[in-house]
């Protein structure tokens, strides 16, 4: 007797799907502290696109051929991770009581400096915006510094703060 084929193909199908269902992956741990950690890399992560974009523009500041188009493309860089700094930031406060020690002394330490990179931040854009300004003064060369500093300090003491992996 010969089977159909269409009926091979789905005693074959019936037979093997469960040796193809997908199961899913438990994640390693979505509680508040796996939560913070992940927070906290995207702080650092943040931060050090701050610091890298503004010392650019330090350098540029350095640079007789730099254009305008060069500063704003920086800027244009800054603004987003900046933004995305303070957001996070708010997050880590807003779920403070699950904070570990290590994690709310950060908080407590950067506060300042996050608040300096949101100032300095605008204060760039400020200086950017007035046309004619001299984006070579040694006042917009120092805003830029102050910011690359205040990004520096807030992304090595969030990294440090993180639940270090294992393996890493």
């Amino acid at each position: 007797m010969r089977l159909p084929t269409c009926s091979i193909v789905t005693a074959a199908l019936l037979c093997g799907a469960p040796l193809f269902a997908v199961t899913p992956q438990k994640p390693a741990s979505s509680g508040p502290s796996n939560q913070a950690d992940r927070y906290l890399n995207q702080v650092a992560s943040d931060a050090r696109a701050i610091e890298w974009h503004a010392s650019d523009i330090e350098r540029l500041t350095r640079d007789p051929n730099a254009t305008w188009e060069q500063y704003d493309q920086q800027w244009n860089e800054i603004k987003p991770a900046q933004e995305q700094l303070q957001n996070r930031i708010a997050r880590l406060d807003a779920m403070r009581s699950s904070l570990s020690d290590s994690q709310k002394q950060m908080l407590d330490k950067d506060k300042s400096a996050v608040q300096q990179i949101s100032w300095r931040t605008r204060q760039l854009l400020k200086f950017m915006d007035v046309q004619g300004a001299d984006l070579k003064s040694p006042e917009f060369r120092s805003y830029a510094r102050s910011l690359a500093r205040n990004a520096d300090k807030v992304a090595g003491n969030a990294q440090s703060a993180a639940t270090p992996r294992a393996g890493a």
